[in-house]
Parts: structure tokens; sequence; C-alpha cells
């Protein structure tokens, strides 16, 4: 069979599984006009059906797991982030042997096939197989990958490298849960085994990841395409989160992850086995891991605003709501810059830019007023930062004695104050600015005032820079005093 026929046999069997298992296993099923007798079916426990095995006439055996149903999200973050196999891989390696052992005749090609949770499942199940040299391929679709240890055992089976080149990956465009785990299946296989496919009809986070967006009408898949916006940022944020936290957090954010998520979708109660000290260390976790993501990519930030229609719906809202919005405005130099002390100034400024172009877009009198003159400010701003971060570190690494000039630092402080004093009068200007010009031009200023608004962070710096010299004058002393006396 083409890689084209397994993908949509996969999906169809995804998609209808529900259906299918309620033929019971002496029961039938069509695809594509060929009939698949439904041999096997598997329960991970009471009630909590996980795979079943079908065979068509001419030996063609399709395993096939289904994806995360109730109760089963806690396996998706041992999976991808514990420290070795979930209990429903190992159930599955067990499922997959069993069911051949009665199913296979020796000439049928073997097909073990996933969904999501079911699709990391099938590829451990085949990859810890003894049947592993005998899968004619693994097809998996929207998987999340493996955990460290995991993969490191995977890696020491015979067979496994020969079994990764018979794996497909096959992901929505917009689809986010392949992105989870320290190694993602798409990294683990070629780059020519990995696919996405097109999901037009997908509006929200859920359809994305939804299998019935595979399809276009029928049994008719949808067009191949290339990764999308939404995927695009989360595979930076998900590169950030595997860089930035030890083993134990990443876990910890994924295990709160998958309570929530079952708790919304699966309408279970996860207070009975998350305490509210759980979620407060995995938030403090995870928000600096999204600060560094949408500062190093704002514009994939928008782009997946857009994606979710974002500009259309401000542009109506807008219309809709004159009064509102003019609220908005008036109380925005107070938001602002609390909203960007979490996110990140920067991140906020990009974000109003990209906002006063879509409310321009449906503006009759538009104005081209551009703010643009405190660029130079901010460059310089960055420039220090990343010296204050840096150049202590290296000085200190090739020299083994202390040499502190602190008449320099002082006159930083004083530099530094003017500056900070001079970002002040350039806020009182543009305060004065607010009664003299339209809601459009206003959306502008307030972005430059975003940027140029008196800065708490030089204002530490200031303080750390005085004290810091204050404090070497004083060691200085009191060691000449203790050598003196």
């Amino acid at each position: 069979m083409s890689n084209s026929e397994t993908t949509k046999i996969s999906a169809i069997l995804e998609r209808d599984f529900d259906a299918i298992v309620a033929q019971g296993d002496i029961g039938s099923w069509v695809i594509d006009g060929r009939t698949y007798q439904i041999v096997d079916i598997g329960s991970y426990s009471d009630g909590n059906v996980k795979a079943i095995t079908v065979k068509d006439e001419y030996g063609n055996i399709f395993v096939h797991f289904n994806g995360t149903g109730e109760d089963n999200w806690a396996h998706n973050a041992d999976s991808a982030y514990g420290d070795t196999y979930s209990k429903m891989q190992d159930w599955a390696r067990q499922y997959l042997d069993n069911t051949l052992a009665v199913n296979y005749n020796g000439g049928d090609k073997i097909y073990v096939t996933g969904h999501s949770q079911g699709g990391n499942n099938a590829l451990y199940a085949a990859i810890f197989s003894k049947y592993i040299d005998l899968i004619e391929s693994v097809i998996v679709l929207d998987a999340p990958g493996f955990n460290d240890a995991t993969l490191k055992e995977a890696k020491d089976i015979p067979g496994y490298y020969s079994l990764l080149l018979r794996t497909y990956a096959i992901n929505g465009v917009n689809d986010y849960v392949h992105l989870f785990g320290e190694n993602r299946i798409i990294d683990m296989i070629s780059d020519e085994n990995s696919y996405y496919i097109k999901t037009p009809n997908a509006s929200d986070f859920e359809g994305y990841h939804h299998i019935d967006k595979f399809f276009e009408e029928g049994d008719k898949l949808n067009d191949w395409g290339d990764r999308g916006p939404v995927a695009q940022l989360v595979f930076e944020l998900m590169e950030n989160l595997n860089k930035d936290l030890l083993p134990e957090q990443r876990h910890e954010v994924a295990v709160i992850a998958m309570k929530l998520v079952e708790h919304f979708i699966g309408n279970k109660d996860p207070i009975e086995d998350m305490s509210l000290l759980n979620v407060v260390d995995a938030i403090r976790n995870l928000l600096p891991v999204i600060r560094e993501t949408a500062i190093e990519n704002p514009g994939k930030l928008w782009d997946v605003l857009l994606e979710l229609g974002v500009d259309e719906m401000i542009a109506k809202w807008v219309k809709e709501n004159p009064l509102i919005v003019g609220a908005l405005v008036l109380v925005s130099p107070f938001v602002l810059p609390i909203v960007a002390g979490i996110l990140a100034d920067q991140v906020v400024a990009y974000l109003v830019d990209k906002l006063a172009d879509v409310v321009k877009k449906i503006a009759s009198d538009v104005k081209n007023f551009i703010i643009n003159s405190f660029s130079h400010i901010k460059a310089a701003i960055e420039n220090f930062n990343k010296w204050l971060n840096r150049a202590g570190i290296e000085y200190a690494a090739s020299h083994t004695y202390i040499k502190v000039d602190t008449d320099k630092l002082l006159t930083y402080a004083t530099r530094i104050s003017y500056v900070n004093k001079r970002l002040g009068w350039l806020d009182n200007d543009l305060n004065d600015l607010y009664r003299q010009v339209e809601l459009l031009d206003l959306l502008t200023i307030l972005k430059a005032n975003l940027l140029t608004s008196g800065s708490p962070t030089l204002s530490r710096v200031i303080t750390y820079l005085s004290e810091t010299a204050q404090r070497f004058e004083s060691a200085e002393n009191n060691a000449q005093s203790y050598m003196g006396g």
C-alpha cells in the first residue's frame, strides 16, 4: 500500500473508531470500497477501549490505537516528559504482541497506526514488539513524542533504526500536540517521512488537533501543506521549554497541563488530585518560557492571532462598540504597562502597532502619523542590559582579583538617571498630545508611550550601581582598617 492509502485508512479508523467498536469483534467495516474484518478489540481497562485490529482479504492487518480518552490524559505527561515509559505504552506493547500472535499469518502485511496518544502508543508498541522486523510501516497522526529515558532504551533495541525508516508522521498544519515531548517524533524520523496535511475547516485549538479536520468531504483527505502559524509558535515554545526547564520541571508543567485539559475537555474535576501549589509552581516555571518565546517571535504571535481571526473580530467589535473602544483607549496608559511587565515591552508595543493597523483598515480619515524617533533609545537600553548581564561574568572568568572603579559606577548611575528623567519629560510631552489627536493617532502614540515612559528597570539599575559603589568602598575601607589593625 502507498503512504497516502495507509494514511487515509489510519485516519478513517480513528474518525470512525467508536462506530467500529460498536460493531463488535465479529463485525466489519468498509473503507474505500474494501471490507475489513474486525478481528480484535482491546481495552486498557473496563469500558476504556483503546485499540482495534482489522484485516482485509488480501492479508493487510491494521492495528490501530485510539487517541486520548477519558481518564487517560496523565499518560501523555508520563510518556512525553516522565522518567520511564507510561503504563498505557506498556499495555499497548502487550496488546500488539497478543493480537498479532493470534491474527498474523506468515506473509501478512502489518501496519501499526494511531492518532495523538494512540500514535505515541503505536510507535512505542512497534519498537518494543517482538514482531518489530515484520512490521510493514508505522503511521502516527498528530502524536506527541517520547521522554529521554524511553528514547535511550529504544535505541538499544535491534531493528529500531530500521523501523524508523518505515515510520511516517502525518500532522495537521496547525496541530500542536505533535510538538510535545522531550523528543519529537518528527525529529526521530527523516524529513522525507514527515508530512503536514491542510485543515482548512479548523478554526480553534480543539479543531487544529481533531481528526475530522483531515477530511475535505466524505473520505477524501485534504491536500498536503506546510507547518502553519500556530504550530510554528508552539514549536518555538517547546524548544524554549526543553532548553530552559529541568526535566522534573518539564514533567510538572506537563502533568498540570494534562489535568487541566482533562478538566475542560473530559469534564473531570482536577481538584481532587491537584493542589493550588502545584498550579502555582507550574505557572512560575512556564511564564518565563512564554515570555522568552513572545520576545523572540512577536511576528509569529501576530500570525497566530490572524489565524484565529482576531483582526476580523476586532474590526467588527470596534464598529459595533465605539463608546467601549473610547473607554479602553482612556485606560490603556494604565493597563498596557502592567501587561508589558508580564509579557515584554517590545511584544506589547508590536501588538499595539498591529492592532492600530487593524483599526486603520476600517477608518475613513486615516492620518499618516507615525512616531519612530524613540527606537535609538530602545536599542541603547537593550545594549546596556546585554552589557550588564555579560560584562561582569566575562571579566571574572579571566581575572582572579576584583578591581572596581567606583567613580565610574557613580558616573554611570548619574548618566542613566538623566536618561530616565528625559524619558519622563518625553512621557509628559506625549500626554499633552492625548488631548489634541484622534483615536487612530492615539493608538500609535500609546505604542511610543509604552517605549518611552520612565523605566522602573532603569531606576533599579541606578540604585544597583550606586549601592554597589558604596558597598565596594565600604569593603575596601574595612579591609584597610583590618590590615592596619
